[in-house]
């Protein structure tokens, strides 16, 4: 039954396919087995036809097909997951395109998420990456997401250090402008927390503080 959902979702792939917008994700380094350039948004309707299925998930995951994976994490049941699947799902989160679909589209919602940072962060570099961005979104569009997932957050924040890493940097700028959106009390403790950070030697630092400052001071 799994096969053959998938080779349905697949069929349904390869006719949205563009040759176009694959060739330009090749070239910003996106690679993948099988790319067929399809759209976040077309993908999200084909996922919103299916009901969320572990076995189905799983078994796109596991494809070598760019879309396959994506929508393996529209697809994952988020309230009805191990902690060992979480890990195991991770390890398999292999670029920048699925560590955020993954991150907003499963991880941030996740109930026990702030027990899978520790875990996460300490992984391999998209793991990393991918516990990062799975706190930001959690306090972006979760309700619920755990004042220790915020906490934890912070704590990244204050403890960055210079990482000549373009991507460690982004994805570190795009939680503290998480955090900062929570509420008033929030950016305040994010505007101190970047004020602090331009004295430092690090240009790394500073420069991810003047960014958090441009954005917020107006």
């Amino acid at each position: 039954m799994v096969e053959q959902v998938s080779k349905e979702i697949i069929r349904s792939i390869k006719r949205h396919q563009n040759g176009d917008i694959s060739d330009a994700m090749k070239r910003m380094g996106l690679n993948y087995g099988i790319n067929y350039g399809v759209s976040i948004p077309q993908l999200r309707q084909m996922a919103n036809q299916y009901n969320a299925d572990f076995d189905l998930a799983n078994h796109l995951l596991n494809t070598k097909i760019r879309e396959a994976k994506i929508l393996s994490s529209m697809l994952f049941n988020v309230e009805n997951i191990t902690t060992d699947q979480l890990i195991e799902i991770s390890r398999k989160v292999e670029n920048m395109e699925l560590v955020e679909q993954f991150s907003r589209n499963m991880y941030a919602s996740i109930t026990n998420l702030n027990l899978l940072l520790p875990v996460l962060s300490n992984g391999n570099t998209w793991q990393k990456l991918l516990a990062v961005y799975s706190a930001s979104w959690c306090v972006k569009i979760n309700a619920a997401c755990p004042t220790k997932v915020v906490e934890w957050g912070i704590e990244q924040i204050n403890s960055y250090q210079d990482n000549d890493d373009k991507m460690a940097q982004k994805a570190v700028g795009f939680l503290f402008q998480s955090l900062a959106s929570i509420n008033g009390d929030y950016k305040k403790q994010m505007v101190i927390l970047a004020e602090k950070m331009l004295k430092s030697d690090n240009a790394a630092v500073q420069a991810l503080a003047q960014e958090f400052l441009w954005l917020n001071m107006g």
